[in-house]
C-alpha cells in the first residue's frame, strides 16, 4: 500500500489499496489486457457498504491511458449510491412515483396515485429534474453552512446561483 500511495500520490487508505490490489493483480501487463479483463470479467469490490453488498464494476472505458493510481481513484469512487438517492428523492417528493401499496385483501399491487396518461410521467419527470438541478440546494448532511451550499448546477457552472420560483413563475 505505501509503495502504491507513493508511486501515485494517494491520499486515502482506500484508493492505495486498490492501487495494490490491481498491481499485484496485473504487474506489468498489457494495458489492452487489463481493460479486457475489468470489462468483461470486471473488479470485485470487497470493501462493500449495506447499500451495495457483493459489489462488482465493470469498467468499460478502460482505454489502458490511465495509471493504476488514477484507475484507483475511478473504482474507489464507482458507487450507485447517488442515482438510488436520486430515485427516493424522486418517489418522496412526487406521490405518482411512489410504489404501489399491496392491499390486505389480494394479492395484486395497487398503484392508487399513478398517472391515467402517461405522457404525463415525462413532463413530471422534467419538471423535477430542473427543480432538483436549480433550485435545490444539497443537504446539510455534508455539514456545510447554509450560505456555502450550492445546487447541481451551480457546481457545475451552468447556473450562477440558485434559481426561485418566482424566476420561473410570475402571477401577475
Amino acid at each position: 500500500m505505501d509503495i502504491a500511495g507513493s508511486a501515485y500520490g494517494l491520499e486515502t487508505d482506500m484508493t492505495r489499496l486498490v492501487a495494490a490490489r490491481l498491481l499485484a493483480k496485473y504487474g506489468a501487463v498489457y494495458s489492452g489486457q487489463r481493460g479486457q479483463d475489468l470489462s468483461s470479467n470486471g473488479y470485485d469490490w470487497k470493501y462493500h457498504r449495506k447499500e451495495e453488498p457483493e459489489q462488482i464494476i465493470r469498467l468499460l472505458t478502460d482505454r489502458g491511458d490511465l495509471s493504476f493510481g488514477d484507475l484507483a481513484i475511478l473504482l474507489s469512487r464507482s458507487s450507485m449510491a447517488p442515482v438510488d438517492k436520486y430515485f427516493a428523492l424522486v418517489r418522496r417528493r412526487i406521490k405518482a412515483f411512489d410504489r404501489g401499496a399491496r392491499p390486505t385483501s389480494g394479492e395484486t399491487t395497487w398503484y392508487v396515485n399513478a398517472f391515467y396518461d402517461p405522457r404525463m410521467i415525462e413532463k413530471v419527470a422534467t419538471i423535477f429534474r430542473f427543480y432538483y438541478n436549480y433550485m435545490l440546494l444539497e443537504s446539510a448532511e455534508g455539514g456545510k453552512p447554509k450560505a456555502e451550499r450550492q445546487t447541481p448546477a451551480m457546481k457545475i457552472g451552468t447556473a450562477k446561483g440558485l434559481v426561485y420560483i418566482r424566476d420561473v413563475l410570475s402571477f401577475s
